[in-house]
C-alpha cells in the first residue's frame, strides 16, 4: 500500500518565512557598526599590501620582453588580481577597477600584449602616484571606456 505524499505551497514557501523573521534580532545594529569599524581600521594595511603588489606587477613589466609564454601572461594575471582584490578596501576603488580590466584581459588573451599590459601599468601608477584626479568622474570614465577598449581591440 503507498502512501501519498502531498507538499503545500506554504511548506515550500521560504520567502513567506523570511517574512517573519526579524532581521534586526540576527544582526544588530551594534554588530554592523562593529564590522565596519574592523574594516575602517584594517583600510591602511590593505593600502600597504595593495601598494606593495603593485609594485611587484610593476617589477614584473620593467622586465618586459617581446615574449608569447603563456607564464609571463598568467603571473601578470595573478598580480592583477592581488591589487584589483585589496585596492578598493585600501581606499583605490579606481585602481581596483583598472586592475581589474587587466586581469581580465589577460584571460582572454593567449599571449603577452605588452602594450596593454604597459598601458594598465602606467594608469595605475598615476592612480597611486596621486597624479590622477579620481575624483574627476569625467576624467575616470574616460580612463576605463579607453582601457575598455584597448582590451576590446588587442583581445581579437
Amino acid at each position: 500500500m503507498s502512501k501519498k505524499i502531498s507538499v503545500s505551497d506554504q511548506e515550500l514557501g521560504f520567502n513567506q518565512k523570511l517574512k517573519n523573521v526579524k532581521f534586526d534580532k540576527i544582526v544588530d545594529t551594534s554588530t554592523v557598526q562593529k564590522a565596519e569599524n574592523l574594516v575602517e581600521r584594517s583600510k591602511d594595511d590593505f593600502r600597504k599590501a595593495t601598494l606593495k603588489d603593485f609594485e611587484e606587477l610593476k617589477d614584473s613589466c620593467a622586465e618586459l620582453v617581446e615574449t608569447s609564454d603563456r607564464a609571463f601572461v598568467d603571473n601578470i594575471q595573478s598580480k592583477a588580481f592581488s591589487v584589483k582584490s585589496r585596492a578598493a578596501t585600501g581606499g583605490y576603488p579606481l585602481a581596483s577597477d583598472v586592475a581589474r580590466s587587466l586581469f581580465e584581459f589577460c584571460e582572454k588573451v593567449d599571449e603577452a600584449k605588452h602594450n596593454v599590459i604597459k598601458v594598465h601599468v602606467a594608469a595605475l601608477e598615476e592612480i597611486f602616484s596621486g597624479k590622477f584626479d579620481v575624483k574627476d568622474q569625467e576624467k575616470t570614465a574616460k580612463l576605463l571606456a579607453g582601457l575598455n577598449m584597448l582590451v576590446q581591440r588587442s583581445s581579437k
